[in-house]
């Protein structure tokens, strides 16, 4: 944080809710964290008629945090179901697709570039 924003102030809590309380309480400008917790907190507050409408998610990015999927070790058929999910995905263009039905179309969908790896191997080790 402190490298793509330097001039903030970071304050530390302890879980995503406080920090969305701290948000509507006035005692922080922003929270941040990746994208999707964000709309997933987003999508709760556009459910409460006091809050909606109120928030949004800026089309802002401090840093890029790819995501991996840990499973057991040897467990060939899962990586092998796992990996043809996500290339499969990749294919159809489904990041953005999937995503829409995670979040409401009234939140709005968060713009993540995607990038689907297939860094593991048939023999699931």
């Amino acid at each position: 944080m402190k490298t793509a924003v330097p001039y903030a102030t970071v304050l530390s809590l302890d879980d995503y809710p406080q920090g969305i309380l701290a948000l509507q309480q006035g005692k922080v400008v922003a929270v941040t964290t990746d994208e999707s917790i964000l709309a997933g907190q987003l999508g709760m507050l556009e459910k409460k008629s006091a809050t909606r409408g109120k928030y949004e998610i800026p089309d802002l990015q401090i840093s890029m945090e790819p995501y991996g999927i840990g499973m057991r070790k040897g467990d060939a058929n899962f990586l092998k179901f796992v990996n043809d999910t996500l290339l499969e995905m990749e294919k159809k263009r489904r990041g953005e697709e999937d995503l829409r039905e995670v979040v409401r179309p009234e939140v709005g969908k968060p713009d993540l570039a995607r990038q689907f790896h297939d860094h593991g191997r048939q023999d699931g080790t």
